[in-house]
């Protein structure tokens, strides 16, 4: 990431927008990551039966998928696009109401969905519409003058035009939104909307973003990447399975299946490379978590090709957990790293660096270790619960990841207020 530094030695990030632009949709995918693990726990039976049509089970997913993922992807973005792109985040003081139409939509919605009552629908589904509009103008006025050269940006783009359908099949999907739908049956939308929005917004952002972000941290240099085939081979995947589902022809389920192997096996062959080898620490805790959710893409897969090829097998009910795993395995890894060093950066802004914590203080180092072993661990749990139908196996799962979401709001909430409090004599924090 480029840098500067001043007279006082503090770090500064010219292009990064303000901590408090990501710092509530961090916050907000907390609290709905939060909200979604309590769920799971009170409504394991019915997870555990697959039964995804009961309004606690959608308010369930959408708390996951809206709340947690998306909010935290959101947050990641005004992050690490105006670092990348090397252009400052564009309508700043937008992106601020943005997250707050953000957060308040997902108050409204998710209850909506869990009692499925209109009225909330109604107002929670208007204001993610103009949540995710929002996001996205500000997204596109960013990258609009950014160089084509940068080919993370490639998935970032493509990711966030997956967004936009992922909003309008989702108006699509509400009858109380929209009186007349498609002319597509309402099971084939869910299909689509499902595709376009786990392999399109949130799988293409993934990959683009982890695939800049792992040689960074992992310490080594970025290797050359096939970032044009990989979003060829995804774009691919996603248009095989939407026509498939829309037009029910089993034959494309094949294809998309041939594209997104080749193209997660190209990610995944990418990310490897470009790993640090030799064994990990005590101290690579957020490492560990980054390489668990390579195992769990790899899983994903191994499950979905289950279900391609045995419709009815219950395994198929696996691949949600297990989606699921990838994502919060790679945010919580990544963010172990992002989080203290961007607060750090932003309380830098106001005092002598020489007189702040260090980042090691800011997040415990045994939390990320007890996060490494604990999460992969979890989620393995909540998966065999759905796979072979066990509600206890959920209810495990489910409660610890509870606890593991807890930890991370509260280290999270300590470092804002030590960033912010503690200050020590000038070069006291700088021995050895």
């Amino acid at each position: 990431m480029p840098s500067a530094r001043t007279a006082t030695g503090a770090p500064r990030l010219p292009m990064a927008p303000p901590a408090a632009v990501p710092l509530l949709l961090f916050g907000a995918g907390a609290a709905a990551g939060a909200a979604g693990f309590g769920l799971a726990v009170a409504h394991a039976r019915l997870l555990a039966e697959g039964n995804f049509s009961a309004p606690p089970v959608l308010a369930t997913v959408h708390a996951f998928t809206l709340g947690l993922l998306t909010s935290s992807l959101m947050g990641a973005l005004y992050q690490w696009v105006p670092v990348i792109s090397g252009r400052p985040l564009a309508r700043a003081r937008l992106a601020r109401w943005q997250g707050v139409a953000w957060v308040a939509a997902l108050l409204l919605f998710v209850p909506g969905l869990a009692w499925a009552s209109p009225p909330l629908l109604i107002a929670g589904g208007g204001l993610l519409a103009v949540g995710a509009g929002l996001f996205l103008w500000v997204m596109a006025a960013t990258l609009h003058t950014a160089s084509e050269a940068r080919a993370p940006l490639a998935f970032v783009r493509s990711g966030l035009a997956y967004l936009a359908a992922t909003v309008v099949l989702g108006i699509m999907l509400d009858e109380h939104l929209v009186r007349v739908l498609a002319s597509l049956p309402t099971s084939r939308v869910l299909g689509i909307h499902i595709v376009v929005a786990v392999g399109g917004w949130l799988g293409l952002t993934w990959m683009g973003v982890s695939g800049r972000l792992v040689p960074m941290f992992e310490v080594t240099r970025p290797k050359a990447g096939r970032y044009r085939s990989i979003v060829l081979l995804m774009h691919g995947a996603i248009g095989s399975a939407a026509v498939g589902i829309a037009l029910g022809w089993r034959l494309l389920d094949g294809a998309a299946w041939a594209s997104g192997t080749a193209a997660l096996a190209l990610y995944l062959h990418g990310v490897w490379r470009a790993r640090r080898p030799g064994r990990l620490g005590r101290g690579d805790g957020p490492r560990l978590l980054m390489r668990s959710g390579w195992l769990f893409a790899a899983m994903v897969w191994l499950w979905g090709t289950v279900a391609l090829a045995d419709p009815h097998a219950r395994a198929g009910a696996a691949v949600a957990p297990l989606v699921l795993g990838v994502f919060l395995t790679s945010l919580w890894g990544f963010g172990q790293k992002i989080w203290p060093f961007g607060i750090w950066v932003s309380a830098s802004r106001r005092a002598d660096a020489r007189t702040l914590p260090h980042l090691s203080e800011l997040w415990p180092p045994a939390l990320a270790l007890g996060l490494a072993m604990a999460v992969p661990g979890l989620v393995l749990a909540a998966a065999a619960g759905m796979a072979f139908g066990v509600p206890g196996l959920v209810c495990v799962g489910a409660a610890g990841l509870l606890a593991a979401d807890a930890a991370v709001a509260a280290a999270g909430v300590r470092m804002v207020r030590l960033a912010a409090t503690r200050r020590y004599a000038a070069g006291s924090r700088l021995r050895g």
